[in-house]
């Protein structure tokens, strides 16, 4: 069975200009906010200064983190969180409550919970959603041209998946496996659901189209990434990028 995406809508994007972050961004509580940032335009010094500006519980995992790399993900994302629903919300950063939903989905504690957002990570590469209009969910993965997907897409793809590895050929099939990788991953972000056995049955081909959606998939690429991001409430989207603290 293959309905588990019934409704779901899923297109490619052109290619999105990502404008750079005003300093005093107020967007007005309507559509959907996409950011994007690399750690390697932060120095050491931005770095120790953005753990400062995480709560204690916060900085705890972030030193978990064997990785530099992964410590750097997760310390800038949670900063860039905080830091722009701090000014849309006009509060405090560290004054921004975060609390466990339905199945443990992250949301905005107290009385801003229409306020939707979603981190991922890859690489260098940051990647925040939030959505004034209903759910997200977002993904960022690095394009792996050597990566062999065959064994995997065979147990875990729909067939309307694999038909579009099929009619891709072999020099773009692993791009549209990243593609379709990627809708999944939002898909089930955004539900708050997680990995799943049968995610076959998740279907995000570009053959499930529909007058009346009850969810949109879009997906586009960045430098060597895939992205995608899943959404509810038809939000227009806004993207942009930080290069600087």
């Amino acid at each position: 069975m293959e309905a588990a995406a019934t409704g779901t809508v899923c297109r490619d994007l052109d290619p999105v200009t990502w404008e750079l972050l005003p300093s005093h961004f107020a967007p007005g509580a309507n559509g959907a906010i996409i950011l994007i940032a690399d750690v390697d335009d932060f120095s050491e010094e931005h770095f120790e200064q953005f753990v400062s500006q995480l709560t204690e519980a916060e900085s705890e995992r972030a030193a978990s983190y064997l990785s530099w790399l992964h410590r750097k993900q997760y310390i800038l994302s949670h900063f860039l969180l905080r830091r722009v629903i701090g000014q849309i919300l006009g509060k405090n950063p560290l004054d921004i409550l975060f609390m466990e939903a339905e199945k443990k989905k992250p949301v905005l504690a107290g009385a801003n919970q229409s306020l939707s957002f979603n981190i991922s990570h890859a690489g260098g590469k940051i990647l925040i959603g939030l959505n004034f209009d209903g759910e997200i969910g977002v993904d960022i993965e690095k394009e792996d041209p050597g990566f062999d997907y065959t064994a995997f897409a065979k147990e875990h793809f729909s067939d309307g998946e694999k038909r579009m590895l099929d009619l891709a050929g072999n020099d773009k099939a692993v791009k549209v496996f990243f593609k379709v990788w990627t809708r999944k991953e939002a898909w089930l972000k955004l539900t708050g659901e997680g990995l799943r056995d049968d995610l076959f049955a998740v279907d995000v081909s570009e053959d499930k189209t529909g007058a009346e959606e009850n969810t949109l998939i879009c997906s586009l690429e960045v430098e060597d990434y895939a992205i995608s991001i899943a959404t509810t409430g038809n939000p227009a989207l806004h993207f942009y990028k930080i290069t600087e603290a």
